[in-house]
Formats: structure tokens, sequence, C-alpha cells
């Protein structure tokens, strides 16, 4: 399936994007003009072994970019993807001349196709890995000994510099999504409900707590029925107001150090006190303080909003676990069910405002729980990704920077 990739609302590439049909057709373009370059270089005397070997070094990142790229919410896929762009132009570099390679253009298509997919941050990435590739090149062409002979270099210059410079014109000028109608109604809408909301919470709690005199036990049983549906609909009005900020860029993020894994306790002893699910929820991986640099209210509104989607979706007896992972560059809080799992059509609509999966009519929501996640989590330079979970079930997985030492 060929899907256009989602832009956020500065007009930059998703974390999670997907090859657009575009950079399909220039894919098989570029695979059309290698097989025609190495032909026509064969038919003019290069050896068919030579012809042959340039062919496959040049059409292998671009099948790999085809396999890989709609799985490129995953790191790993999106790390191999573009390492197997410099990988081929460091091995096509190195066996004809190193350092002075004609073939060295080929170093710039990796850092365009990522700035074309994923925006400037893997681009800089790409681009850094690029000038590792090159000067592996030239220490391994010391190695190799005689430089081979480049098959029509000049043809392949042109191809590469013409392929990488697409790949930035159109990134440039891409336009950025508008800022969606829906979303903005919606957030002045809840505006408008957080104050009658607030005062149903008020007099409902003053009702459960039989401040005025003691109320017969049914009229008790539905003060607390009245005080849970008002701080349920709170919460969602709340959501739909920062979904509405961050849709038109005026959500402020507030950063401060805490303890990432004691919010994810609290999160989890919450989630498991009252309401009609009644499975297991555990919180593995959270007993050592893990520091965090985050919006402290925004972080507790992606674990709430994670969980809860997690609930409507495990049956009951059911177990999700919410796990925090450290490393060097980013905390990743993976909530984990053991459910029915999601599609991978799903996986592509989940994260978008009043999307939801397909056969859910009976499951509550507006279908903006997961898109407020991805929102929140851009709004920390992280991203989102929903993925499978081993053994079954489903995988929502956000990464936030990790602290500065």
């Amino acid at each position: 399936m060929v899907i256009a990739a989602a832009r956020n609302a500065h007009g930059e590439h998703a974390v999670n994007p997907v090859v657009s049909r575009t950079v399909s057709f220039a894919l098989w373009g570029w695979m059309a003009g290698a097989v025609i370059v190495c032909l026509f270089a064969s038919l003019i005397g290069a050896a068919p072994r030579a012809a042959a070997l340039a062919a496959a070094l040049a059409l292998t990142p671009a099948f790999a970019t085809l396999l890989l790229a709609p799985r490129s919410g995953e790191n790993g896929a999106a790390s191999m993807l573009i390492g197997s762009w410099v990988a081929v132009a460091s091995a096509a570099a190195a066996l004809t001349g190193g350092a002075l390679s004609p073939v060295s253009a080929a170093f710039a298509i990796a850092p365009a196709l990522a700035l074309r997919l994923y925006g400037a941050g893997r681009a800089a990435e790409a681009a850094c890995l690029s000038v590792l590739g090159y000067a592996f090149a030239a220490a391994a062409a010391q190695a190799v000994g005689g430089p081979w002979k480049a098959v029509a270099p000049g043809s392949f210059t042109v191809l590469s510099l013409a392929f990488a410079g697409w790949l930035i014109a159109t990134a440039k000028t891409a336009p950025a999504a508008a800022p969606s109608p829906e979303v903005r109604r919606i957030g002045e809408v809840a505006h408008e409900l957080r104050t009658p909301l607030n005062h149903i919470l008020g007099f409902a709690q003053v009702m459960q707590q039989q401040l005025f005199g003691p109320l017969a036990p049914k009229y008790a049983e539905y003060a607390g029925l009245i005080v849970s549906s008002a701080r349920r609909m709170s919460t969602l009005a709340t959501d739909w107001l920062d979904m509405a900020r961050l849709d038109a860029g005026r959500y402020e993020i507030a950063p401060e150090r805490f303890d990432l894994a004691q919010m994810a306790r609290e999160a989890v002893e919450a989630a498991s006190v009252g309401g009609d699910w009644t499975g297991e929820i555990v919180a593995d991986n959270a007993d050592a303080p893990t520091p965090i640099d985050a919006d402290a209210r925004a972080v507790r509104q992606i674990l709430d909003n994670l969980i809860a989607n997690a609930m409507k979706f495990t049956p009951t007896g059911g177990r999700i676990v919410v796990r925090l992972s450290s490393g060097t560059r980013a905390i990743a809080i993976d909530v984990i069910d053991n459910g029915p799992g999601v599609s991978d059509a799903d996986k592509l609509r989940l994260s978008r405002p009043f999307e939801r999966g397909a056969g859910v009519a009976a499951v509550e929501g507006a279908g903006l729980g997961l898109t407020l996640v991805k929102a929140l989590a851009r709004a920390h330079k992280g991203s989102f990704d929903i993925l499978d979970a081993p053994g079954g079930g489903a995988l929502m997985r956000v990464r936030l920077p990790a602290p500065r030492a």
C-alpha cells in the first residue's frame, strides 16, 4: 500500500512516514535509469560482470527503501533504509578509487532521501553517516589495491545528483498541512463545556459527601456515578482543548525534571482502581528512578491515554504492561496489551484525528486519544509508534528525549 507521508503542524515530516506515490515513482525511475546506464555501458565495451555488479549495487538500496519504508515507524527499519544507501555508496567508492572515486556523488542520496522522508533531523544524521562512509571508502581503497574501472561514471554521477536534487527540492517545497477545522471546533466546544462541568462536579461531590444531611443509599450511588462521569467528561474536555492548542501551534511545553518511573507507577495504580474493566495492569522496569526533562502534565496525559486505550481493547481478564526503557538518547514508554492487536491498515490511521480501527464501533471514544499522544510526543521532539506486541496484542511506544547530564 502506498500512503503519503504525514506532516505535523509545522510542516515537518512525521516520525512514522511511508513512501509517497511520487517518491515511489522516483525510486522506480532511479532503478530504470541505473539499468539503462549499465546496459548502455556493456554495449559500448564495459565488462558484462562489472556492469552487472554496478546494476546490483544501484538497485539494492532502492528495493530496500520500497520494502522497509512502510515499516519505518520502527527506528531499526528507518536506520537500515538510510544505511543501505550509504553502504552501497561506500562499497562503490571503495572499489573505484576511494577518495577520488568518480561515483562519489552517490553519497548525496542518503541525506537527501532522509530529508524527503523524515525531515531535517534525520537528514543531519544521514549526512554524518555519509561522511563516515566516504572516509571508510577512502581507507578501504588502500586495502583493495588498484581501483576497478567505474562503469559509466559520468552517467551515474548525473543520475545520482539528479535524484538527490529532486528529493531535496520536493522536501523543501512540499506544503504544510493546514490546521484541522474539526479539531479547532472541538477545542472551542471543550472550552465552553469546562465551566458547567466544573459546576456539575462540585455539586455532585457535595451530594456524595452528604455535607447537608444523609441521602438514601440509591441517591448516594447516583451521586457517585455523577461524580465519576463528570470527571471523565472533564478529562475529555481537557484533552480536546489541548489537541486544539497543539493543532494551532499554541501549546507551550513547560519542561521540568521529574521521576518518570514514579509517574508510571501512579498512573498504573490510578487505572487499577475502579472502573468496569477487570484485568491486570502492571508497571515493569519502573522500580529504579528514571529522571526525565519534560512537561509533567503532558507526560501524564500520554500515560493515561495509552493505558485507557489498552483497557478499551483488552478483554476482561487480560494483562496490560507499562514498561520503561532508558537509553543514551531517548527514554521509551511502552504500553503492551494482550488484546487482538492492530492491523497494518489501522496502524496508519489510528493516530489521525477522529480515526478509529475497524470493528470497534461498540467501543466508546471519539478517536482523539492516540492523536493527542502523538502530538504531545512530537511537541517534546519525540515519537509515537504503533507496533505488534511479542506473542500477540498491541505495543504502543512513545520515545522522549533523554535528560541531559
